[in-house]
């Protein structure tokens, strides 16, 4: 059974991406994957894990600014909102590094979303400021308990897979990190988490 701290936090990204971009494991000549979307929740690490706080951050993509239509219908998020509230990703990351803090470990992921953000540090030429052992990827968990195959399991499907109600829409960031944590609340009620 994992046993985090007193205080942990759920992570989710998402990023840019076109038609096929996962099968074809962003491959194509134009494809990168450029953060659009940070979200974090923060949990007390109590019987009913608590939400403390969250935090949503709408960045602006420099490297494909445009917005494809698949991202858009994916996502919801609009090139208008992108260019109305987005910020610069040195500013996200900023903004990330004070909100996650000293007093908070680990940081789960749904997959490699942290592979995704240190990338995103490197193509925008910036000093990566975590902890390489901060962020665990917590999926593999979930494809235990649930005995089911990794790589099919969604983050934002977690509502349907394990029968609560969806917080809102999948794959927004802040909303998919509420569907983790919620499924977590649900394994700590099975004393597996």
């Amino acid at each position: 059974m994992i046993k985090p701290a007193e205080t942990f936090a759920i992570l989710d990204l998402e990023w840019t991406s076109w038609q096929g971009s996962v099968q074809r494991g962003w491959s194509a000549d134009f494809e990168e994957r450029e953060i659009v979307e940070i979200g974090i929740v923060k949990i007390k690490n109590t019987p009913e894990l608590h939400e403390i706080n969250r935090l949503g951050i709408i960045t602006k993509p420099t490297i494909n600014p445009e917005l494809s239509d698949y991202f858009h219908q994916l996502t919801g998020i609009s090139q208008q909102h992108i260019d109305e509230k987005g910020i610069e990703f040195s500013d996200a990351m900023s903004q990330l590094h004070g909100f996650i803090g000293t007093d908070c470990d680990p940081v789960y992921t749904f997959g490699t979303d942290s592979d995704v953000l240190r990338y995103n540090c490197q193509i925008k030429n910036i000093d990566y400021p975590f902890n390489p052992y901060l962020f665990q990827n917590i999926r593999p968990l979930f494809a235990r308990l649930l005995n089911v195959k990794e790589h099919t399991l969604v983050s934002g499907r977690l509502p349907e897979d394990m029968g609560f109600n969806s917080p809102h829409r999948i794959h927004r960031a802040v909303d998919d990190c509420l569907c983790v944590a919620q499924a977590l609340r649900i394994f700590r009620k099975q004393n597996v988490f």
